[in-house]
């Protein structure tokens, strides 16, 4: 886990959170989340809640923030480079 009692105060911190933030969205995806279909709705539920915890742990450690849209900007923007 990132800890959360510090800001991100060089470039590795910040690339490790948004990477995190990369996996989780991957994560959020409905094939994923589901288990192609092999969870049942609590299941999913259950996993989602753990994951929007983590992804609001996650805002906490960069002190803001932070959408879907944005993660996949920066994915995006990543892939250019």
């Amino acid at each position: 886990m990132i800890n959360i009692n510090t800001k991100p105060s060089n470039q590795t911190a910040n690339d490790a959170i948004w990477n995190r933030f990369s996996s989780l969205l991957s994560q959020l995806s409905p094939e994923n989340l589901s288990c192609d279909g092999e969870l049942s709705r609590q299941q999913i539920n259950f996993r989602k809640q753990v994951i929007k915890k983590e992804w609001e742990h996650l805002e906490t450690a960069l002190g803001h923030k932070v959408t879907e849209d944005q993660v996949y900007d920066r994915m995006l923007e990543n892939r250019r480079h």
